[in-house]
């Protein structure tokens, strides 16, 4: 275990950029911010009255970042068993095999090995972040909560603690409560890209699109080639009426990511709405090659 410290970094830096980073992947249609794609994370094809915040993550085309997944997960978790039968009051242990479970999906077995964590050492903030973000993904938004709230009350200033917790009070729907935690994030943490990017999703759904449109034009600074943040963002100009800026936005995201089929979707609905009706079908018809289901009503515009 001499490398232990080195692989929990590069595993720890995983969770943080392809877990939550897209944790509300899928809506379309309706109003939803569409593709939104991780959230972290980081999307497929959903019905159009999909909730917004669902991720759809296993219909998406791998993002940046996930490429940095850390190799051969399931001999590390030998690794790591063999370790622990060796030394099993090492709490440090079991976080590591925790987060390793995490990856390979099996959040029932990482929360197990974080209770085992916290159980041997009560005041390991970390486990009770990581435990708080496998409750996340198994939906148990209250007990996720209280594992944040006890991780801040050991390290008042953990940015991922009040990320964590701002998810999971989204997902009660507990808005302006979940603002306010990714505002926190934000300020303990410079740059922190998936709190604005989060924090903007929330912000469109509260209907506050003045603060979407800042949140992910923020991410467009830090991040300028993440083709997401532009669909998100064009989702919030056209909701301001602003056609053309959300237009210039799906052709940003469409240059790329060439076949983001919800760039190509968007893109055409937005053109039918200026009248754009021949670019628009064109859209419409590269998005269904991309195998985009759209509404038949949107469809028969082009059969007008």
């Amino acid at each position: 275990m001499k490398n232990s410290y080195a692989v929990t970094t590069a595993i720890a830096a995983v969770l943080t950029t392809t877990v939550l980073v897209c944790p509300f992947c899928g809506g379309r249609d309706a109003g939803d911010i569409p593709g939104k794609g991780a959230l972290e994370t980081q999307g497929g094809k959903v019905s159009e009255k999909e909730d917004v915040r669902k991720p759809a993550h296993k219909k998406r085309e791998k993002r940046e970042g996930e490429e940095q997944k850390p190799k051969n997960l399931h001999d590390r978790l030998k690794d790591l068993d063999k370790a622990i039968r060796e030394s099993p009051r090492d709490s440090e242990l079991y976080v590591e095999r925790g987060m390793v479970r995490y990856l390979l999906g099996d959040y029932r077995g990482a929360e197990a090995d974080y209770d085992a964590a916290i159980a041997l050492n009560p005041k390991l903030a970390d486990a009770y972040v990581r435990r708080g973000e496998a409750k996340n993904a198994l939906k148990e938004y209250v007990g996720a909560i209280d594992d944040f709230n006890e991780a801040l009350r050991l390290k008042p200033r953990s940015a991922e603690a009040y990320f964590g917790r701002g998810y999971a009070k989204h997902m009660l729907e507990r808005y302006n409560e979940s603002i306010a935690d990714y505002s926190l994030a934000i300020d303990m943490k410079k740059g922190y890209t998936k709190a604005y990017y989060n924090r903007g999703t929330v912000r469109f759904e509260a209907r506050d699109f003045k603060g979407a449109l800042e949140d992910f034009g923020r991410v467009i600074e830090l991040e300028p080639d993440d083709a997401f943040a532009y669909i998100r963002r064009a989702a919030v100009r056209e909701k301001h009426g602003e056609l053309d800026e959300a237009v210039s936005d799906y052709t940003r995201a469409i240059d790329l990511r060439p076949r983001e089929a919800a760039a190509y979707y968007s893109r055409g609905k937005a053109r039918l709405r200026l009248k754009m009706n021949k670019e628009a079908c064109e859209d419409l018809r590269k998005a269904g090659s991309l195998g985009w289901k759209a509404s038949s009503d949107i469809m028969n515009a082009c059969h007008e």
